[in-house]
């Protein structure tokens, strides 16, 4: 039997209609991707999307008689939806610049590499010597390592001083000597002050970082430069501390948003100053704090971290949650079809109105799904972030899962997460009260995974 409120939305087939699921709309199983399409597949495009604005275009709950079009809420969500696919498709301006800024600025580097007198027929038998010895090897291999949460500051402050070690001390004759020189009076000082001989530093990073730096000698940019870095000092040793609650590769792109944001330098200024800051850096940190040289144990101030774990913006703050408590762990390794249930739990203090959290899903292995879930199984306690959700489950990866009634999302977003997948359907609380965020993995299925809470999300200022 028909439900009468449902009449005005029910349709017939209609052969030559291709009919698009309203559900894999309003809930993508796709992330965001950037596609290359010729000016005749524009003009295509612009106008196949007239079809996007007939609501018979649109299906759910097909039957064998026909289906159901979008309701009013769900109609007026996708046509938000086609806006923005329309003004997408009609302007790109924008991103074009950006990436012709970029090839500029990257060929720039590379006619630099190029024609440096610095790089002489010498250097290639140094550093196949080098590789030979483990001083350097081929590729950058230290990007899933990870770091006890007591090693992070201390890590954090010698990676940000090594890079500006590197970066102020040992350019100055860099316009008087040659790269091959050069390489060699960089990779004896990181042995003293690392405290090991085999550095296991990738040579190709190592060699275009030197040539790089020796650019912006000759430009006589390197006072702008170090300026620029040494005003960022908090922000950049913060932004690799909270990385490292991830791993190293995590690490370089937290510096990177800082880099990003500082001005005055150019896009390969970023991303020269990036490298030095890259896992391998990290790595050779670690390890002189773990040598205890001279050089690191003169480097570290106990507290440098304290004020790292929160973040404030406008209209927004969030704080980080610490790996050991924002860590689930799930185990489906048991035979049978069941769902397991994990949840970080957190009680909200007063002044404190929760908008949302950024986690990650990580580690997967085998064949189960992962889905965002309500309060089930164990976690049935007190209140939840978000809604039950079915299969398919998330694809791992970082999410960025914040209500945008309140905050402006975007520039969060900006801060916290860049390069996360944006999630919808979260609930906000502003009470002191228990709130769960919940998820299953399953069913009939073997597998393990973690989700790590990593920043929690709250509007307003920090009380």
């Amino acid at each position: 039997m028909r439900i009468l409120s449902t009449e005005w939305r029910r349709k017939t087939y209609y052969k030559p209609r291709v009919l698009i699921s309203t559900e894999r709309i309003l809930d993508s199983q796709f992330d965001d991707v950037l596609v290359c399409i010729t000016g005749a597949q524009l003009e295509m495009m612009r106008n196949l999307t007239q079809y996007l604005h007939r609501r018979s275009t649109f299906s759910q709950s097909e039957d064998d008689q026909g289906y159901l079009s979008p309701t009013g809420e769900d109609w007026d969500t996708i046509q938000a939806i086609v806006a923005d696919l329309e003004d997408t498709l009609m302007d790109c301006a924008e991103l074009t610049q950006l990436f012709t800024d970029m090839l500029a600025a990257m060929q720039c580097v590379c006619n630099t590499v190029s024609a440096n007198p610095g790089l002489s027929p010498g250097v290639q038998p140094i550093v196949d010597d080098y590789i030979t010895d483990g001083v350097l090897i081929p590729d950058d291999i230290y990007g899933e390592d990870t770091e006890v949460s007591a090693e992070r500051c201390a890590v954090a402050q010698l990676t940000y001083q090594q890079m500006y070690d590197i970066l102020t001390i040992y350019l100055q004759p860099f316009q008087e000597t040659s790269a091959d020189v050069m390489l060699g009076i960089i990779l004896g000082w990181l042995v003293i002050t690392i405290g090991i001989a085999a550095l296991g530093i990738p040579a190709a990073t190592v060699v275009a970082v030197l040539l790089g730096l020796g650019d912006m000698a000759v430009e006589a940019s390197l006072t702008a430069v170090r300026n620029a870095i040494s005003s960022n000092k908090d922000e950049l040793i913060c932004a690799l501390y909270r990385g490292l609650q991830t791993d190293y590769a995590a690490a370089q792109a937290e510096s990177r948003v800082i880099l990003d944001g500082i001005e005055v330098l150019t896009y390969a200024d970023k991303v020269i100053i990036g490298q030095l800051m890259a896992p391998w850096a990290i790595y050779l940190a670690a390890v002189a704090h773990g040598n205890e040289t001279t050089w690191a144990t003169s480097n570290v101030t106990a507290g440098v971290c304290d004020d790292c774990d929160e973040v404030e913006g406008d209209g927004w703050w969030a704080l980080r949650i610490p790996i050991e408590q924002g860590l689930q762990q799930f185990d489906h390794t048991a035979p049978g079809g069941y769902w397991l249930t994990e949840c970080y739990v957190k009680t909200l203090l007063p002044g404190w109105s929760l908008e949302g959290c950024v986690w990650t899903y990580r580690n997967k292995v085998g064949t189960c799904e992962l889905k965002r879930m309500n309060e089930v199984g164990v976690c049935i306690t007190g209140s939840t972030l978000w809604g039950n959700h079915s299969s398919p489950g998330e694809d791992p990866g970082r999410f960025f899962s914040v209500s945008d009634v309140t905050i402006d999302v975007d520039a969060c977003a900006a801060v916290l997460a860049p390069y996360a997948t944006r999630q919808t359907d979260v609930w906000t609380y502003d009470d002191e009260e228990e709130v769960n965020i919940t998820w299953e993995m399953g069913f009939n299925c073997v597998g393990e995974a973690e989700t790590v809470v990593e920043w929690l999300v709250f509007s307003g200022s920090p009380p």
